[in-house]
């Protein structure tokens, strides 16, 4: 039995799936090209080189356009994979102390604009976060159906507590109450504020 290879002329690895080894497909399925970047040495010799080749502005934000990981940016300073956005603040604004972590205030975890991050403890970045929830039924954050199925109910958690909101025929209605009452109890929410 003949060992199958990859099709791209020159590469004697293994075959793994269209013709292609495993780098082929991978660039195949990613970009729509198994020769995607080929002969391109995109290697950075700098931290500072890397993050000025791998971001670019996108409205507002700069946004990283290199290797992510659940939408936060990520690069390799001196062996040491970092977050990007945390490299950031540091060379612009010092150390992050412990217990804090870094906001994105604009909620667009791929910025690394500087002016788009915030010093927040946990709390306070839970807070900061989008208004709209594809995960429960009435896809607002707060808001709930109630067991008949006829209105919709408000609670927002804070400190450990859960606080109600009232009940409302609509789901704007209730939406409205919910960002109210987050905006009485939080601190760092900005998207309700701007709402």
């Amino acid at each position: 039995m003949t060992k199958r290879t990859c099709t791209i002329p020159g590469c004697d690895k293994t075959h793994r799936a269209r013709g292609y080894c495993s780098p082929h497909y991978q660039r195949w399925f990613k970009y729509g090209d198994p020769r995607h970047l080929e002969g391109v040495i995109d290697r950075a010799a700098t931290p500072e080189e890397a993050f000025e080749k791998r971001t670019r502005w996108a409205g507002e934000c700069l946004v990283w356009t290199g290797t992510k990981v659940t939408g936060y940016g990520w690069m390799s300073v001196h062996g040491r994979r970092y977050l990007v956005h945390r490299w950031v603040w540091e060379q612009e604004r010092g150390e992050i102390p412990d217990g804090l972590l870094i906001d994105h205030i604009c909620r667009n975890r791929s910025c690394v604009r500087v002016e788009h991050l915030r010093l927040a403890t946990y709390k306070e970045n839970a807070q900061n976060t989008v208004r709209e929830r594809p995960g429960i039924p009435s896809g607002k954050r707060g808001v709930y159906r109630t067991k008949n199925g006829k209105a919709w109910r408000v609670f927002v958690k804070h400190n450990g507590q859960r606080y109600y909101g009232g009940q409302f025929q609509t789901i704007d209605e209730a939406d409205e109450a919910a960002v109210a009452l987050r905006n009485k109890l939080f601190t760092h929410n900005d998207l309700d504020r701007v709402a």
